[in-house]
């Protein structure tokens, strides 16, 4: 089933983008029961998320609310916190994915007609949060992209791992990927991987890390820590025992700093991880760890 932005609502001053699974439904009949389940007035001017006629509004079984959090717009970007669970970009799953998210924004708050670009230079796994960037236009694009293959956008992540690590490390593998695994195999094979980090705190068998990012590898982070034993909170994938809320994991983008493509400005951006970081976690939390 493919899932397309509907309808933006704004409810108590916070912007939601609500998502339904595309259907041949008769539309006026769902329209009602959009009503009785959302409670409030629905107005059709958003059809131009879909495709006409009208292929849509049949209500999956557990509706599916976003809010997008804006970090900073302007005419060249879009910076957003990504919410954990949360696609970057469609998968064929149809899930909502935080592309389409952004790209309904804009077309609404901007009413623009056609089609919305937005492009996707970088990616956070589906069980991140953080902050991602969006180039709004094909030259800031080009030259985001570009900053990332000379390794001039800096990323720091926050993870929560199993057991005690030192005060600091490096970690250098190297990594080959395949299907939808990663692993540490030796070189040629593979491509180089390397990561700083520093450990901010520890309670009960948990190291709250704060890392610095210096290769883009898939799933890098988390197949770097499970391979010296320290696989992060939630990870079953790769060797986790520890639980995490809501099926997720406790790798979080907490900053991303890099030259503005137009005006060549110094920018950076910071989002505060998801709540239960603060909650379930509470004992391992550094004083002063909310930006």
């Amino acid at each position: 089933m493919t899932v397309h932005p509907l309808y933006p609502h704004v409810e108590n001053g916070i912007k939601f983008i609500i998502f339904f699974q595309e259907s041949t439904h008769n539309c006026s009949d769902n329209l009602e029961k959009l009503r009785s389940v959302f409670r409030f007035s629905i107005c059709f001017h958003a059809c131009a998320f879909v495709e006409s006629p009208f292929r849509i509004v049949t209500l999956p079984k557990k509706p599916i609310f976003m809010t997008l959090t804006v970090l900073y717009e302007d005419n060249h970007l879009l910076v957003v916190r990504k919410p954990s669970g949360m696609l970057s970009q469609g998968d064929q799953t149809g899930d909502p994915n935080l592309l389409d998210v952004g790209k309904a924004y804009l077309k609404e708050k901007y009413d623009k007609p056609g089609n919305v670009f937005l492009g996707l230079v970088h990616r956070l796994d589906r069980p991140v949060s953080g902050v991602m960037v969006f180039a709004r236009t094909s030259k800031s694009a080009a030259r985001l992209s570009e900053q990332i293959r000379d390794r001039t956008i800096h990323k720091q992540y926050w993870a929560l791992a199993e057991g005690r690590l030192p005060k600091s490390g490096q970690l250098a593998h190297h990594l080959a990927h395949r299907q939808s695994k990663s692993r540490v195999v030796s070189p040629p094979e593979g491509q180089h991987a390397s990561l700083s980090y520093r450990c901010i705190n520890y309670h009960n068998n948990i190291s709250w890390l704060e890392i610095q990012l210096e290769t883009g590898r898939h799933h890098q982070i988390r197949v770097q820590f499970a391979h010296i034993g320290h696989a992060l909170i939630g990870d079953y994938k790769y060797g986790s025992r520890k639980p995490y809320p809501h099926r997720s994991l406790a790798l979080h983008a907490l900053s991303l700093s890099f030259t503005h493509p137009i005006t060549q400005e110094s920018m950076i951006f910071k989002a505060d991880p998801d709540p239960h970081w603060y909650t379930t976690f509470e004992n391992v939390a550094p004083t002063g760890s909310r930006q």
